[in-house]
C-alpha cells in the first residue's frame, strides 16, 4: 500500500512571480532554445502522465479497468490494489470506487512501465487523479536536493518541511505557477510516495514445513511449463524462480543469500530477497504476498501469486 506524509500550505504569497515585461521576449527565447534541446536529446523525466476521459469501465473477474481517451491517442489503465486513485482533495482518500465513465483523469506511470502492443495499449499506472479542480493541476516525479522535478519542469517552494521532501517521488498538486523554466509553485498539496515501512521478520531461508504435493509442470499463457513446485502443508503452491522467469523470458541474476536477486526482461526489472516479504512492480510501491522468497534444498521459491502481481501473467493454471 501507499504510505506517505502530505502537507498542505495555504496561500501563495511565497511564489516567486514571472519578470517584468521587459524580459518576456527573453524568456521565451530560452524556452525555445531548452525545448528544442530536449527534442533532439530527447531529455525525458522518470515519469509520464496522460491526460484523458474515461470512455468506458471495464470489469473482468472482479479486476477494473479504465479506458481512457485523450487528445490524439487511447489508452487502457488497469487499476490494480496497489494504484492510488484519488482526487484534488487535501484528504486524498482512495476513490477507486468513484471512477465512472466521462470523469476526467491524469494517469501517471514511470517511464520503463511495461506496456502492451495492442491497440489501444494496455498498462498499469502508478497513481490516478480525477480532475476535480480545474484551478489545480497535479505532477508526480522525483524531486532532488533543490526540489526540482526530474523532467525539469517544476520546482517547490516551501518555507516549512523542505528538507524531508528534498530527493524524494512526490505527488504535487498545485494552482498557480510562474512562466519560468523550471515553472515554480507553492503546492496546496504534498504527499510522499513509494515508502515502505522496514519491518524485521524472521529469516526464512529454509522451509521446514512438511510437503503435501509435489508437481512438475503448469500451464502459462497456454503453454506447457515444466518445473519442480510444491504444496506446503498450508496448501500454498511454491514455484521456482529460475524455471518460471526463464520460461517466460526473463533473465535471472543471483546475488547470493543475503542480496537481492534481480529479474529483468527489455526494460521490466525487479528485485527479491531471501526472506523478505517485499515485490514490487515497475516503479510501483512494493508490496507483500503470501510468503517471502524461501530457499529449499538450493533453490528459491516464490508463492503461486507471484506470477500474477509481479510478472503480470494473467492466465496460467
Amino acid at each position: 500500500m501507499y504510505t506517505g506524509k502530505r502537507a498542505i500550505t495555504l496561500g501563495l504569497a511565497a511564489i516567486i512571480m514571472a519578470s517584468p515585461m521587459a524580459v518576456i521576449g527573453e524568456e521565451v527565447e530560452i524556452a525555445e532554445e531548452i525545448m528544442v534541446s530536449m527534442d533532439n536529446e530527447e531529455v525525458k523525466g522518470e515519469y509520464i502522465s496522460f491526460s484523458g476521459t474515461i470512455k468506458e469501465l471495464i470489469e473482468d473477474e472482479g479486476k477494473m479497468s479504465i479506458w481512457v481517451e485523450g487528445m490524439d491517442q487511447e489508452l487502457i489503465f488497469h487499476i490494480g490494489e496497489h494504484v492510488l486513485v484519488t482526487n484534488m482533495d487535501e484528504k486524498l482518500e482512495d476513490k477507486k470506487s468513484e471512477l465512472k465513465e466521462d470523469m476526467e483523469i491524469i494517469a501517471f506511470y514511470g517511464k520503463n512501465t511495461p506496456m502492451t502492443m495492442s491497440i489501444p495499449g494496455q498498462l498499469t499506472p502508478e497513481v490516478v487523479i480525477i480532475k476535480d479542480n480545474d484551478g489545480l493541476t497535479a505532477k508526480v516525479d522525483e524531486f532532488d536536493e533543490e526540489l526540482v522535478s526530474s523532467d525539469n519542469t517544476l520546482k517547490l517552494n516551501l518555507k516549512e518541511d523542505g528538507e524531508k521532501y528534498k530527493n524524494k517521488k512526490l505527488l504535487v498538486i498545485y494552482g498557480i505557477s510562474t512562466k519560468s523554466i523550471p515553472a515554480q509553485t507553492v503546492p496546496e498539496i504534498i504527499m510522499e510516495l513509494g515508502d515502505v515501512e522496514e519491518e524485521v521478520e524472521e529469516p526464512q531461508i529454509e522451509e521446514e514445513l512438511e510437503e503435501v504435493t509435489v508437481l512438475d509442470k503448469m500451464k502459462i499463457n497456454d503453454k506447457e511449463v515444466k518445473m519442480n513446485m510444491y504444496r506446503n502443508s498450508q496448501n500454498l503452491l511454491m514455484l521456482p524462480v529460475r524455471d518460471l522467469t526463464q520460461s517466460l523470458g526473463y533473465e535471472l541474476t543471483w546475488n547470493g543469500k543475503e542480496k537481492p536477486m534481480e529479474i529483468t526482461k527489455g526494460a521490466q526489472w525487479t528485485k527479491i530477497t531471501l526472506g523478505k516479504n517485499s515485490y514490487s512492480f515497475a516503479k510501483m510501491a512494493e508490496f507483500k504476498l503470501e510468503s517471502a522468497p524461501i530457499l529449499k534444498d538450493s533453490t528459491t521459491y516464490v508463492p503461486v501469486s507471484f506470477i500474477e502481481e509481479v510478472l503480470r501473467v494473467e492466465n496460467f493454471e
